[in-house]
């Protein structure tokens, strides 16, 4: 991951996260593939989201996340996909009746610094700077962890029905989109992808 975002221009200090994506909608709870044939999900517009939900059968609709809410409610589409910290900040649960934890995505975020000003940086500033990130990295990384799970509970209290995926129904997903892994290899590498792919089990 350092290595790519090196060839940006950027250099990586520390890695924060915003949780996993999960999914909400308005008809049924998402157990198995099956449960999302023809189910339009707004999705943001990034290739690979897409390539993977008309994989398990569903509609993809990219949107702006500005749109969803008010899109949702008129049920012009019927779900989307979001970390549970978007879902609940964004108020989506006011307008859909299902939440469920599928775990289908890892959101991270880099933080990082222009390369060409880290290298002006002396030694000892970019000791004191990776040092810091690191630190406030790991701080915001308890912080999210421990707001997803009161996020989830606001929600239940508010009327959403959660349903968390087994092992087993996660293993179901993981088969029908198997093909996705096989066509992003020459984007991500083989290496990245089958890291992240045992991270996943």
């Amino acid at each position: 991951m350092n290595a790519i975002v090196r060839t940006k221009g950027i250099e990586p200090i520390a890695f924060m996260e915003n949780g996993y994506r999960q999914i909400t909608n308005s008809a049924r709870p998402i157990q198995a593939p099956a449960d999302m044939k023809n189910m339009k999900i707004r999705v943001p517009s990034n290739k690979m989201y897409i390539d993977l939900f008309k994989t398990l059968g569903a509609d993809p609709t990219v949107m702006n996340i500005g749109e969803v809410f008010t899109s949702l409610q008129q049920k012009t589409i019927d779900g989307q996909e979001n970390p549970v910290s978007v879902i609940h900040s964004r108020k989506f649960y006011e307008v859909q009746e299902y939440l469920s934890i599928v775990n289908y995505s890892y959101d991270c975020y880099v933080l990082g610094i222009n390369a060409k000003f880290w290298a002006g940086l002396d030694k000892e500033a970019q000791e004191i700077l990776t040092k810091t990130a690191k630190a406030a990295a790991e701080y915001q990384i308890k912080l999210t962890r421990e707001r997803e799970q009161k996020d989830i509970d606001d929600m239940k209290a508010k009327g959403t029905k959660v349903n968390v995926l087994t092992p087993a129904q996660v293993e179901a997903f993981r088969k029908q989109s198997a093909s996705i892994y096989t066509q992003y290899e020459g984007q991500m590498s083989k290496e990245l992808i089958d890291s992240f792919q045992k991270a996943g089990k």
